[in-house]
């Protein structure tokens, strides 16, 4: 048997122990939380019309490649493809709501983990959700792993693991996060730090574009999220705007030439971004629908499109930076047909608007090149139908048609110029899943 599948059942061993004392601990003490153990196992098989920009080894989609053609005139990135693959496969604990003993905090809280692996591993565990939920009277306190907040309030129903990025916000981050709720209100402030969704920038020998936590870590400064969310139950309505700033720092060291010598000399770079987005969503009988508006700036580490260029350097190597702006927006219709069947649709669109200023060149642009070529935008429609056998057993397909269009970095501009008519990718996805 292979190290790595060693590694993994010895994980999946020691999570079903702790489980096991945690259970026995609940059973003999009414002081200790009870706990639930939950997951599924999942099978995607997909067929894909062209190569794509992706993550998880292909089973997440992004966009199709830009078209890249040979000395024959042959697309590089024309060849269709297949996979199959079952590293969604997902479990967790559940830390059941309990009451301290002579107060009245409630809590609760989560780990979760899949095998879609980290840095590029596939097969590795991760950890998903990792953190504990304090609810006092009327108010909530959330400290550790999570969604990003600009991922909640309404999120598209789709069955490709991409969530409907890129043009919803998708990323788990460590944060604290407050929440105080009133009769059709809430409010919301948060404080986040990248980790297995990253920013993009230069590598430290400044010849390569790379990602790391360190362009946030060096900023000094967490993302900082805040929303109000107004809801009706009985109407099944729900209301929400967030708004988000971030600094981060794409260099600590720059390479200078000083007399014919190449040295390197210590620099203090800043980029700050911001972004705001709008949903909702509203429920009756079977039928739903659900919608996000996205703009901001610098979005890669929300799975977006979106970066950012230097547009300036002085004599000691310090780069002065300007981030693209985006524009975002999906919709998304589910509706029940009967007891056991599932329809939706969902359609989405981005744009980059460029950087409105002059860039140094086309490699000092980051997170909106892709081989080679700046995307102009790029949008998406779908539809899922899937048949839920049991509480546990659902079967379920899904169609997506993309578009995207790309041309050349315009460094007088900051913007893509000589677009090209588009390049469009299907993909069809099918899915068997077992809960429990």
């Amino acid at each position: 048997m292979p190290y790595f599948m060693k590694k993994i059942l010895f994980v999946i061993a020691v999570a079903i122990q702790t489980w096991s004392i945690f259970a026995q601990t609940a059973t003999d003490s009414t002081t200790s939380p009870k706990v639930k153990l939950y997951g599924f196992i999942r099978a995607d098989a997909y067929y894909n019309s062209r190569q794509m920009e992706e993550s998880a080894d292909g089973f997440t989609l992004i966009m199709p490649k830009p078209e890249k053609n040979d000395v024959y005139g042959n697309d590089l990135n024309g060849s269709d493809m297949t996979g199959l693959t079952a590293t969604a496969t997902r479990f967790g604990i559940d830390l059941q709501p309990f009451r301290l003993k002579g107060t009245n905090t409630i809590l609760s809280g989560k780990i979760e983990g899949d095998f879609q692996g980290y840095s590029g591993s596939l097969t590795m565990l991760r950890i998903r959700h990792a953190y504990v939920n304090m609810a006092f009277k009327n108010s909530e306190l959330l400290v550790g792993q999570y969604w990003h907040p600009l991922f909640f309030g309404a999120v598209p129903t789709v069955l490709d693991l991409n969530g409907g990025l890129p043009y919803q916000p998708f990323a788990r981050h460590p944060q604290v996060k407050y929440t105080y709720k009133m009769k059709n209100f809430s409010l919301f402030a948060a404080a986040a730090y990248q980790t297995q969704f990253l920013s993009a920038g230069v590598s430290p020998d400044g010849k390569s574009i790379m990602k790391g936590m360190q362009f946030q870590k060096h900023s000094l400064l967490p993302d900082m999220i805040a929303g109000v969310e107004f809801y009706k139950k009985e109407k099944g309505l729900r209301l929400g705007i967030m708004g988000e700033y971030k600094e981060i720092s794409p260099r600590t060291t720059a390479h200078l030439e000083i007399n014919n010598e190449t040295e390197t000399v210590a620099v203090n770079e800043k980029l700050p971004s911001y972004a705001v987005a709008a949903y909702g969503s509203y429920t009756k009988n079977k039928f739903s629908i659900k919608a996000k508006g996205v703009y901001g700036q610098n979005l890669g580490d929300l799975m977006m499109i979106g970066g950012y260029a230097a547009t300036k350097e002085n004599a000691k190597g310090e780069r002065t930076y300007k981030a693209f702006n985006v524009i975002s927006a999906w919709l998304n219709a589910d509706y029940h047909l009967g007891k056991n069947w599932l329809l939706t649709a969902f359609g989405g669109y981005s744009k980059n608007l460029g950087c409105d200023n002059k860039t140094l060149n086309a490699t000092s642009a980051y997170g909106v090149l892709y081989d080679g070529q700046m995307l102009d935008h790029v949008w998406r429609s779908s539809a899922m139908l899937s048949y839920q056998l049991s509480a546990w057993w659902a079967l379920s397909l899904e169609y997506s048609y993309n578009k995207a269009y790309y041309g050349q970095l315009d460094p007088e501009k900051g913007k893509a110029m000589n677009v090209d008519n588009g390049i469009d990718g299907s993909r069809i996805l099918a899915v068997v899943q077992y809960s429990f």
